[in-house]
């Protein structure tokens, strides 16, 4: 029997993709209220080499959000000084992270939301290609480590220590 993970996203996205994308909702910090997203979902993309989460300064500025503070972030493109905001994040089937700090973006960077490895290192995230179909897997809390090395290398051929 298959396990099911309340907290799991499963993606086919029925091609090779380039990038792991999704969307997402916002809505203000709830850590203590009950959820209300914008009436909008936004696109997101899955970021391994971002630290951290990140929206556009053209969201912040259509929600209204209240800035945090700031801080320097580091991009392929040089440091820049962002501005932060604290909101709730809702990931695919219904994942809640209550408060999340992001950083504004300038410019294009081709989605809405920038997922990085503060959301990512939650939880476990997988990206297959299997026949030239991209999927793509993320669960909330962890559950146990995937080590793909044991399935293909025969017992014979395996180190013991």
């Amino acid at each position: 029997m298959k396990k099911v993970y309340p907290h799991a996203v499963f993606i086919d996205y029925g091609y090779h993709a380039r990038e792991i994308g999704t969307t997402v909702k916002i809505g203000p910090s709830c850590a203590v209220n009950t959820f209300s997203p914008y009436p909008k979902e936004f696109i997101a993309v899955w970021d391994t080499g971002a630290m951290s989460s990140a929206i556009t300064k053209a969201i912040a500025s259509k929600l209204s959000l209240r800035q945090l503070g700031w801080k320097t972030v580091e991009g392929v493109t040089g440091n820049a000084v962002c501005n932060t905001y604290l909101i709730a994040l809702s990931l695919p089937n219904g994942i809640l992270i209550p408060e999340l700090e992001v950083a504004d973006c300038e410019g294009d960077i081709g989605c809405d939301v920038l997922i990085g490895m503060d959301v990512i290192g939650m939880g476990d995230f997988v990206i297959c290609n299997k026949d030239g179909r991209t999927t793509f897997s993320f669960r909330t809390p962890s559950m146990e480590s995937i080590d793909f090395t044991g399935e293909y290398i025969p017992q014979h051929a395996r180190k013991t220590t």
